[in-house]
């Protein structure tokens, strides 16, 4: 009944060369997560753009389980589309998955990499319009990848120019759209 939790997410970044194992994993676990808490949602926890084991109708299929209740996808390969929708294996196709499952979808990782030709300006602009596109199509939640604030490591423990620190304009962007 812990009502700071959101959900349970059986893994981060799910998929195996083995997709029958997977799927067999996914049903016993997201069984046993339901069976001790009937109050929170579970999330498989995929990237969603065909990685092994969860490309086509294996993402359906993993997603079609009636104790995952939710679809995820990342976003990190497409930083100036705002909803990258070409391919069989794109944010659009998990969505469409969602949709066609009648389950709830969120962007569970997005990251747009602050170096030598993206500034954290423009990072803020490249994430407004990503996060209003997805949210204009119905999407439920949207995460950033990856907030550092830590007084040790102040903006250094990321790598490949994904952290957003105090001061970074990309939290303006984010209060914005919270504030929906």
């Amino acid at each position: 009944d812990e009502p700071t939790i959101l959900m349970w997410q059986i893994m981060n970044e799910a998929e195996s060369e083995d997709a029958e194992a997977l799927y067999d994993f996914t049903v016993d676990i997201s069984g046993i997560i339901h069976s001790i808490d009937e109050n929170h949602i579970v999330s498989l926890g995929t990237i969603g753009r065909g990685q092994a084991g969860t490309s086509g109708d294996n993402f359906i299929r993993l997603h079609s389980i009636d104790t995952v209740d939710i679809v995820e996808a990342h976003d990190y390969n497409s930083p100036v589309e705002a909803w990258p929708s070409s391919g069989s294996n794109s944010i659009n196709r998990a969505f469409e998955a969602a949709q066609e499952l009648n389950k709830p979808f969120f962007i569970g990782e997005s990251g747009i990499s602050v170096d030598s030709d993206t500034s954290e300006e423009d990072r803020a602009v490249l994430f407004d319009a990503k996060i209003s596109a997805a949210f204009e199509r119905g999407v439920v939640g949207y995460l950033i990848w990856q907030w550092d604030n830590s007084e040790e490591h102040f903006g250094s423990g990321c790598g490949g120019g994904y952290c957003v620190t105090e001061g970074d304009p990309l939290l303006d962007v984010i209060v914005e759209h919270s504030l929906e």
